[in-house]
């Protein structure tokens, strides 16, 4: 009895020396960031870390400091809207 007592103690201490060095940041991203949306249909991340957002509205991407619309067909200059 005291093998086991002592086995589910050492097993108990154990788990309080394994811990882990990573710490998490959530940041919500609204509409007051710049990120104008209905839906989203699709969240992918790219090698470089940056998250893409495919919407109803277009595409944007966020790099951790900002959220950008990315033009994907930019009108020219005098062509009508």
């Amino acid at each position: 009895m005291k093998n086991v007592i002592l086995i589910l103690i050492l097993f108990f201490i154990s788990f309080g020396w394994v811990e882990a060095d990573e710490s998490y940041y959530f940041e919500k991203i609204s509409p007051e960031s710049g990120f104008a949306f209905d839906a989203v249909y699709t969240i992918s991340e790219d090698c470089n870390g940056f998250v893409w957002f495919g919407c109803n509205n277009g595409l944007y991407f966020y790099n951790t400091a900002s959220i950008e619309k990315v033009d994907l067909f930019p009108k020219s200059p005098g062509e009508p809207q």
